[in-house]
């Protein structure tokens, strides 16, 4: 099902410019199709031929642009098991003809993987990769142009693209990262301002579409560009909308996990004294529509499937379909009866009664029914974190914990709920579903084994987490048992547990 919607801020123009753009966000690693779901089996070669058969419909008044809004990397194991790490997720990207990606989160937590973006991908990227406020520490080494400016045909003007991200404290030693505020007024910026053949402005930014920040920026702009239309191309919250911060702009976010395409069309009336614009039809369209059925480009020219498949874009899947076969990523571990997930296997604690703790943040995809690929292990547990145990709890002070989180379950700093096991059983605790999104676009089936655990009054538990939540569950346990209960490491992580009970449990 397409998702359609239609912002209308302006009148039409006499002879307008048609601006297309192609929106994507938050792909994560998932090049190659969904595997469990044959109505997503678009590809990234697919997305190379659609963008490609749209550029070459372009006219002097119908320009269309391919734009991507970060994290590429970490959600799958063609990006999570190479060296660096996503080092064939850039390789593929580079290939690409966007027109401007800026740089997420996830590329800025590793020193190894921005390396190799530095020395390689950047400069492949020939001034189309966009860092943002982010700036290498060394010297030699660049993360990105800070923004872009792209011609209109015929001298009629230009468009700027200036990316961000989010400010977050966590970005690997090799960068300096400024916060958003900082960067607006960074002498590297003071020419655009100053610019007046600017005639629309467009934002990748990797935070999502109501966000402070795009207020933050939207403000700035306003104080140089009053009536100049903008576009935020949002991320990172993994929750597709769209949103109109002032009357001439529009704040749109895609997909993730390259579930479906943004697009976004508007018009710009260069000609006029003063620019006049609509930004209009933000629309969403699922990502297979780009591989099973036509779609429409501009002018509602259709693209159908027999013109896919260009040397360029067989290169690409083939290139991507053989890295997966060779990281092991097809090889089958097991046979799930049903869409849940059952990790039983845990580390040997003192107690036969176990319940198992994961931040919601943690559990990044579903165990789909059916076969069970090595790949799956990497797209349900993104980060693989360290199993931490709380041994010998009440029963009773087990439940307060449960029933304080559940009444602190939207409250948490990071906004986050978490999944509780008990004995193997999964378990969430909380108000409101993983990915809510998800669960609306109708990905959450009832056969999910979600309920809520009720620990019982006079049995011992030894509780289970996951170190992202370690310290959160330690400082509840402090206020329910003050000094009772502290956490111990167990040498191990979630994924090889999860692996052992699907191997053992879910034979085929």
């Amino acid at each position: 099902m397409t998702l359609v919607f239609t912002v209308i801020l302006a009148g039409l123009s006499c002879t307008p410019i048609n601006i297309t753009i192609v929106h994507t966000t938050d792909m994560h690693g998932w090049y190659y199709g969904h595997r469990h779901d044959a109505s997503e089996d678009a590809d990234i070669a697919d997305l190379y031929s659609l963008i490609t058969l749209m550029k070459a419909k372009q006219t002097e008044h119908n320009i269309v642009l391919a734009i991507d809004s970060g994290d590429l990397i970490d959600g799958t194991g063609f990006s999570e098991l190479t060296r660096p790490k996503g080092r064939f997720v850039f390789d593929v990207m580079a290939k690409m003809p966007f027109d401007a990606m800026s740089i997420g989160n996830h590329e800025l937590q590793n020193a190894e993987s921005m390396t190799y973006m530095a020395d390689s991908f950047v400069t492949a990227m020939s001034g189309r990769y966009l860092a943002g406020q982010t700036v290498h520490k060394s010297p030699s080494k660049s993360m990105g142009a800070p923004y872009r400016l792209v011609s209109l045909p015929n001298t009629q003007g230009r468009l700027l693209i200036i990316g961000f991200v989010l400010n977050m404290q966590s970005a690997s030693t090799e960068v300096t990262q400024q916060t958003v505020e900082t960067f607006l007024n960074d002498a590297r910026l003071n020419p655009i301002w100053k610019d007046p053949t600017i005639k629309a402005i467009i934002c990748p930014c990797h935070f999502g579409t109501n966000d402070g920040l795009v207020t933050t920026i939207k403000n700035k702009i306003r104080g140089h560009f009053p009536s100049t239309p903008v576009v935020f191309l949002c991320g990172h919250t993994h929750v597709t909308g769209v949103d109109t911060p002032d009357d001439n702009s529009i704040s749109q976010q895609a997909g993730f996990y390259f579930h479906n395409l943004g697009i976004v069309s508007f018009q710009l009336d260069v000609s006029a004294s003063k620019t006049s614009n609509s930004l209009s039809n933000s629309r969403f369209e699922q990502i297979e529509t780009i591989h099973t059925s036509s779609f429409s480009g501009p002018n509602s020219q259709s693209f159908t499937h027999d013109l896919w498949n260009s040397p360029e874009a067989v290169s690409i899947r083939d290139f991507v379909n053989l890295k997966v076969q060779s990281l092991g990523l097809n090889t089958q571990i097991g046979c799930s009866p049903r869409t849940w997930i059952l990790p039983k296997y845990g580390p040997k604690g003192t107690n036969e009664d176990r319940v198992f703790a994961m931040h919601l943040l943690r559990i990044r995809d579903d165990l789909k029914k059916g076969p069970v690929f090595v790949d799956d292990l990497y797209t349900i547990d993104m980060y693989n974190f360290a199993i931490y145990l709380f041994a010998n709890i009440t029963g009773s002070d087990l439940n307060a914990l449960l029933i304080s989180d559940s009444s602190m379950a939207n409250t948490d700093d990071d906004g986050s709920t978490e999944w509780f096991m008990e004995n193997g059983q999964l378990f969430h605790l909380g108000g409101s579903n993983i990915r809510t999104n998800r669960a609306k676009n109708g990905k959450f089936k009832d056969d999910h084994n979600v309920g809520k655990v009720t620990p019982t009054e006079g049995k011992i538990y030894d509780l289970f987490v996951d170190s992202n939540i370690a310290g959160i569950v330690q400082n509840k346990l402090n206020k329910i048992a003050p000094g009772k209960y502290s956490w111990k490491a167990t040498g191990t992580t979630f994924r090889p547990i999860f692996r052992k009970y699907i191997e053992e449990e879910m034979k085929c």
